[in-house]
């Protein structure tokens, strides 16, 4: 097996990350530069730090010439319900979002700005669903509900550094580069770091993610690179973990921190979660992926699905995990362990440790290591 590295990649990233810092940096403008409603109903104010957003239906849209928070600022929308959301458009160009204060909500959160998003390190989402997207929607796609398609030709980026902390409408990140430093974690949702020029992402109030079409078809030739270095922490619902996809068709998926797909922060639930990492490249360096649960193991795919032939996962044309890197899918107190499958069409460079461990009562799960040169 050929070994690949993609250092170049993870210095674009960095490098990236601190030119787009030092666009938004500095003084920033509060949220409440040029809000005007042109979807549903809302009420908009100021009170000292505090900008107040309260909306009066179920859907609503606004559009802003800025949108940032400042560091001590707050920013809350208060909806009708956990299910509402609320859109905020940024339409002025070239003017990307910083977020380095609080943004609460008791609902759904979208902020869509083209020339794309940073929250900074001390800025905290608290949320029931939150989106962040360089990608637009029309309005009339947004206030009738349904999926959701995003679409655009924005090759900006998304970058976290602080903290998205949301309930069971979940986290999605879209953007030409998705960069996640911080802590990201859903009480009930799943966690989706996408790339592309076309995401279409299902309604529903229990969970947001991405459908099969958008990772079938690759979303778009403007795929380009997502790194995990932070912490993505999906603890599902009911009794089942939770649901992470780092999914980037075309590009290069870096991940280097931690991905825990459970329904407790122990890592113990009924069932594990389900962990999807796929691109062009695919990269695992000191990371730590966890999908196991009380009762059964849950699903780690790689690079792609059981011997490639899963169609809603596709496949990488290079899969590497190095030697510090430990991918876990363990049944801890009863049950079977789960599955684990590293997949290339091209070539597959494994050293790390995995494990699909059954409880003492249980059977082992499974694990393919393997790729297919075309």
């Amino acid at each position: 097996m050929k070994k690949h590295k993609f250092s170049e990649a993870a210095r674009l990233a960095t490098t990236f990350a601190i030119l787009f810092q030092q666009l938004v940096g500095g003084s920033l403008a509060f949220a409440q530069d040029g809000g005007v409603v042109v979807g549903g109903a809302a009420t908009i104010s100021q009170q000292g730090a505090d900008l107040n957003v309260i909306t009066h239906t179920d859907r609503t849209v606004i559009n802003w010439d800025s949108f940032n928070i400042n560091a001590g600022h707050t920013a809350n929308f208060n909806q009708p319900g956990v299910n509402s959301a609320v859109l905020n458009r940024v339409v002025t160009p070239n003017n990307p979002s910083g977020i380095y204060g609080t943004l609460n909500s008791n609902g759904n959160v979208y902020l869509v700005n083209p020339a794309g998003v940073i929250v900074g390190p001390s800025g905290v989402i608290n949320t029931n669903g939150f989106t962040a997207s360089v990608l637009d929607i029309s309005n009339k796609a947004f206030l009738d509900g349904g999926p959701l398609q995003f679409s655009g030709d924005s090759n900006a980026s998304i970058i976290n550094q602080g903290t998205i902390h949301t309930g069971n409408g979940g986290v999605a990140l879209i953007g030409g580069q998705v960069i996640n430093e911080g802590l990201i974690k859903s009480d009930g949702g799943s966690i989706n770091l996408l790339t592309g020029g076309t995401v279409q992402l299902s309604a529903g109030g229990t969970y947001t993610q991405a459908d099969q079409n958008t990772l079938q078809n690759g979303i778009s030739q403007t795929a380009g690179l997502i790194r995990n270095s932070g912490t993505l922490r999906a603890t599902g619902a009911l009794e089942v973990g939770g649901e992470v996809y780092l999914v980037s068709p075309g590009g290069t998926v870096l991940q280097e921190g931690l991905i825990a797909a459970a329904k407790q922060d122990n890592g113990g639930s009924e069932t594990g979660g389900k962990v999807v990492v796929t691109g062009d490249a695919v990269e695992l360096k000191s990371a730590t992926i966890d999908a196991s649960g009380a009762n059964g193991g849950g699903t780690v795919n790689i690079g792609g699905g059981f011997q490639g032939g899963n169609d809603s996962i596709p496949n990488s044309r290079s899969t590497v995990v190095d030697a510090d890197s430990v991918i876990t899918a363990n049944a801890t107190d009863s049950g079977d362990g789960g599955t684990v499958v590293l997949w290339s069409d091209g070539d597959t460079s494994f050293e790390g440790q995995v494990y699909a461990q059954g409880a003492p009562l249980g059977s082992g799960g499974l694990v393919e290591v393997s790729a297919n040169r075309t």
